[in-house]
């Protein structure tokens, strides 16, 4: 994968620590982008190709990883009291916040039974508990999500922007199965996050699992004109934006 970093020398130590935040032993596999639409070039437009059956495969045969989660987001209107706004909910696991390094400053992070049974519950970003719930505090308290009830019960800690440019700290985060099944309503990720158990095993984890994400999607799209065939997946490397960095300040 190319590496593609260029950030000013002012810039650098922030965004070489944010590399550090997420790990850089991490990898992230995405779906492409779809390039024909019934017969029609298009772009900027996701596949669902990411599914179950990619991840299962990724989580047995990558014997590298370590941790991992699946990923879902969309935007919803959130409510609690007479507070609203509109802002991105992640469904994810519980390994997600491990692999990020990342605690809360009240309350406590949902778990597996949480998302075992698809419970209603939410863990919030630092910013977004403020812009609902002002200076009291939501652990405990109701809040809708899409007209849908869940009850708060953590705070993350303050974070700031990420690599993508999203702002993680104004964000809701709800455990995948919930997210999938009460609020999205999809069969497929938008993303899965992996953590490697080193730097040493990076390229190997990566190069075998954009393999098997290939071979799983070309065995259900076999049936498919290959001209009506959706994209491949992105595979980004974390290692590969701090060995950029560093490289760029040497």
């Amino acid at each position: 994968m190319a590496c593609s970093v260029n950030y000013g020398a002012s810039g650098t130590e922030q965004i070489l620590d944010q590399i550090r935040r997420m790990g850089t032993n991490v990898l992230i596999i995405t779906p492409a982008q779809s390039r024909v639409i019934a017969g029609r070039a298009r772009t900027g437009v996701s596949v669902t190709t990411l599914v179950e059956r990619d991840y299962r495969a990724v989580k047995n045969e990558v014997l590298s990883r370590t941790r991992s989660s699946a990923l879902v987001t969309q935007s919803f209107w959130n409510k609690a009291g007479d507070l609203s706004k509109n802002g991105v909910v992640v469904g994810c696991e519980p390994e997600y916040f491990l692999i990020k390094d990342w605690q809360v400053v009240s309350g406590e992070l949902f778990g597996s039974t949480h998302e075992r049974t698809a419970s209603r519950v939410a863990v919030l970003g630092y910013t977004v508990a403020s812009d609902l719930f002002g200076a009291s505090s939501p652990i405990g308290q109701r809040m809708m999500i899409n007209r849908v009830p869940f009850t708060v019960i953590g705070v993350l800690s303050e974070r700031g922007q990420g690599l993508d440019v999203s702002n993680e700290d104004s964000q809701i985060y709800v455990p995948l199965a919930t997210a999938m099944r009460r609020l999205m309503n999809v069969d497929h990720y938008a993303g899965i996050v992996l953590e490697i158990d080193s730097l040493d095993s990076m390229d190997a984890a990566a190069e075998q699992s954009r393999s098997l994400c290939s071979r799983e999607a070309a065995w259900f799209f076999s049936a498919m004109d290959r001209s009506q065939r959706p994209g491949g997946f992105w595979l980004r490397n974390c290692r590969d934006h701090l060995d950029c960095d560093e490289r760029a300040n040497t």
